[in-house]
């Protein structure tokens, strides 16, 4: 059975799919959830804890939010749906689709296999695979990289930016919102995030999207741009 499989046979409540999220992640082993190995690991990681994060945001007191997960090639990822006085009132609609992408360096998949090879690596991007998997005598070299201060938020908003214009030219259902999951190199302090959530601001395509949010859901973070 598949890790998705739980999610995705009825609406279920923000409660029941953050608790059995987070149950069905535990079920993985840490070196799992960091190779994305495992029935579903991939998409548990990438796409429903994301979803996760943001449905604890989502429902507030006078709004009830219940989800159904979608897997397979479909242009979305998720639907909700809303009761509560912000839809009686007409604050917000009574269902909605959700997109999930996310935004993280081009070596991220290095980066997290030279973890699970050797128990460390070097952040900040200057990383490259030697030798051949093929001929099974490659390795993973990462050299450390001094940057200024800045440079982390930098590069987040710059895979932002990428993510956020890889969707907004394809076509999705209507309402949908945008979750981009972003996994920065180091942790953000709220400033950062802010920072960040501010500069990519301008490439939102709200035509395309009733609403973009930037998630981590590993820091609890999820911020409306």
């Amino acid at each position: 059975m598949s890790a998705t499989d739980k999610f995705s046979k009825s609406y279920i409540s923000t409660a029941t799919f953050v608790s059995r999220a987070y149950s069905v992640l535990e079920q993985f082993s840490d070196n799992e959830v960091r190779l994305r190995e495992g029935k579903g690991c991939k998409e548990l990681v990438e796409e429903i804890i994301p979803i996760a994060a943001f449905l604890k945001h989502f429902e507030i007191p006078g709004r009830q939010v219940k989800c159904k997960y979608f897997s397979g090639n479909q242009n979305y990822d998720a639907k909700i749906r809303v009761q509560g006085r912000d839809v009686s009132l007409d604050f917000i609609k009574e269902s909605y689709f959700l997109e999930v992408t996310t935004a993280v360096s081009p070596k991220d998949f290095l980066e997290r296999e030279a973890l699970s090879r050797y128990g460390s690596v070097f952040g900040g991007g200057d990383i490259e695979r030697v030798g051949s998997t093929r001929k099974r005598n490659d390795k993973i070299v990462s050299k450390p990289v001094v940057e200024d201060h800045d440079a982390v938020t930098i590069k987040a908003s710059d895979w932002i930016r990428a993510r956020l214009q890889a969707k907004a030219n394809k076509v999705y259902p209507k309402p949908c919102i945008l979750l981009v999951q972003v996994e920065p190199e180091r942790p953000l302090s709220i400033h950062e995030w802010s920072a960040v959530a501010k500069d990519v601001q301008p490439s939102v395509d709200r035509e395309v999207f009733a609403a973009t949010y930037l998630v981590n859901a590993w820091m609890n973070v999820v911020l409306p741009v």
